[in-house]
């Protein structure tokens, strides 16, 4: 154990962090040594190193000029000390008499001559009662070793940085010398000089790719001045790309893997029969039947907060290269960058080897479902047997948060052949016999013995699969069982069978569709008194209820629908 007094260390110095005339100054002076943007959190850490370090000198200071004062100390004549209180004031011991309290134990006063103006003051010395100028008792261990003040300030901030970052973050915004991107600051006077000329190049070079390409691509062929530093240019390039006042790029990178795109990309790459991301993102907008309710509303979440995702693939998934971006994708996967990120370029890789391909993922908006998906995730499923019923399993690795780099792999079984329903587009379904070596969810498969009904009924024009009476109502007559009720004909199901049925042509939530039965948003669609979902055709021009879903239930497929 060591005696200190560095109020540094303690939590009460932090809480009420404020920044000190200068200490921008230093900032600027030290991104300008480092030659490289540097996120809020590292410039904390360098802050409180500073201090700590300043404080820590001062203190050896005092050491240097004598004993530092404590009144639980006994002194001497001859003894020099220095008073921290009174400004690091010294002063040698003259006398020392008893000293009498009704309250402490017995303790010595001291006289000392005051360097300087030579005034003799007394002190309490020897004195067993708590004082605020006693030195904090503290144990040696590695928090908090000052002979290593960097990886001290290290533990500092794991401690106390949810006080200085948020303090430090305001200010760096409200300056007009700093500017940031993707969470890194830098000196607006020292960026590179992006002209037009290397954003034609940029958007150039983009058009090239017919995709996606890295800044480090981008930067190949631009002319930059050789004596800066990589980071600084990618930090430039990067900032210029994302103020263009045409908005031409469009940021679908992560953390440490910056990629760019024109907003084209993102609309027209086809993923399978020329349907492309904008078709398949309407096929994820909201009916105006749901209502969001914004009780319990979480429209943000915590990407990489668990390491591992399952998922059986539907008809729909299987068939676009398609995966749902419900809360269990939502908390592995990476949350963009910026607030208007609408997508971000992912890779994946089966763990026994092989070549990385690409996702992309579409983030959720306000009556948007998200996706992920490619045509070289549907490749995938294609070159490794798997089918409807499938389950894909994706999990984080150790560049999951900053590269977006994630393993994908499916639960595998012997190979057979199992006939499947399958279609061209625009064309009638059919079912084929196909190759599979994956476990098969029979609930969620799609086969002949199953749904032999499906082959004699044609695929929904774009206006019938997004209207969801029509959806629901053809997903009842291609899986449900026909009866007759009354003096009419109606068709039941089990939820588990209009859940496939509702997802072969766009995807369905099963908490969007829970909703709609439980809340009665049309007299159609029911629950009977076996649990089984009805369509009653003869009930369809009645009035239409609102489904009110909170955000998470109705975008995140996630929550109890019980109300």
């Amino acid at each position: 154990m060591r005696e200190m007094r560095l109020d540094t260390l303690t939590l009460r110095y932090w809480q009420n962090f404020e920044l000190a005339d200068g200490e921008l100054d230093y900032l600027s002076e030290l991104l300008i040594e480092e030659e490289s943007p540097l996120a809020v959190e590292a410039l904390a850490q360098r802050l409180m190193e500073k201090r700590v370090r300043e404080e820590k000198e001062v203190w050896e200071d005092r050491k240097a000029k004598g004993l530092i004062y404590q009144p639980r100390e006994a002194h001497a004549e001859g003894d020099r000390l220095v008073f921290s209180a009174l400004g690091d004031a010294a002063g040698t011991v003259v006398g020392v008499r008893p000293g009498r309290h009704p309250d402490y134990a017995p303790f010595d006063v001291i006289q000392v001559r005051m360097e300087g103006d030579g005034e003799i003051k007394e002190f309490a010395s020897n004195l067993s009662h708590p004082h605020a100028l006693n030195f904090i008792a503290v144990d040696e261990d590695e928090d908090l070793a000052l002979d290593d003040i960097a990886a001290l300030s290290n533990r500092l901030l794991e401690r106390y940085g949810q006080y200085v970052t948020p303090v430090l973050l305001a200010t760096l915004s409200e300056s007009s010398e700093f500017v940031s991107f993707g969470g890194d600051w830098f000196l607006r006077g020292f960026l590179l000089p992006i002209e037009e000329g290397h954003l034609n190049l940029a958007e150039a070079v983009l058009d090239l790719a017919t995709g996606f390409s890295m800044t480090e691509e981008i930067l190949q062929v631009l002319e930059m001045p050789r004596e800066s530093g990589r980071a600084v240019q990618m930090f430039s390039l990067n900032n210029a790309l994302a103020s263009d006042e045409l908005g031409r790029f469009k940021f679908a990178g992560t953390r440490d893997r910056t990629a760019w795109c024109l907003p084209k990309v993102t609309e027209t790459r086809s993923l399978r029969f020329d349907r492309g991301p904008k078709d398949i993102c309407e096929d994820h907008v909201l009916d105006d039947v749901i209502e969001i309710v914004r009780e319990g509303v979480e429209a943000g979440g915590e990407g990489g907060a668990v390491q591992r995702w399952s998922h059986v693939l539907t008809f729909y998934d299987w068939y676009w290269g398609h995966l749902p971006y419900d809360k269990g994708a939502r908390d592995v996967l990476v949350q963009p960058l910026f607030e208007d990120q609408q997508c971000v370029r992912l890779q994946l890789r089966f763990p026994s080897g092989g070549e990385v391909f690409p996702a992309i993922l579409y983030y959720p908006a306000e009556r948007q479902l998200g996706w992920w998906g490619s045509a070289e995730l549907r490749d995938f499923f294609e070159t490794q047997e798997l089918a409807p019923g499938a389950t894909i399993v994706i999990e984080a690795t150790a560049t999951s948060d900053r590269e977006g780099l994630y393993e994908i792999s499916y639960r595998p079984a012997s190979a057979t052949k199992l006939e499947m329903l399958d279609y061209e587009e625009g064309s009638q379904p059919v079912f084929r016999r196909i190759g599979v070596r994956c476990e098969v969810d029979e609930e969620k498969s799609l086969r002949r013995s199953r749904f032999s009904a499906l082959e004699t009924l044609k695929p929904l024009d774009q206006d019938e699969r997004r209207a969801t009476p029509s959806l629901l109502a053809t997903g009842f007559q291609r899986v449900g069982e026909k009866l007759l009720r009354g003096l009419g004909i109606v068709y039941r199901a089990t939820f588990s069978d209009l859940f496939v049925a509702t997802n072969i042509e766009r995807p369905f939530p099963g908490t969007v569709l829970r909703g709609i039965f439980e809340q009665q948003a049309y007299a159609c669609f029911y629950v009977d008194q076996d649990g089984f979902y009805v369509y009653d055709p003869s009930r369809s021009e009645a009035e239409v209820n609102k489904v009110r879903l909170t955000w998470e239930e109705a975008i995140l497929n996630a929550g109890s629908l019980t109300r």
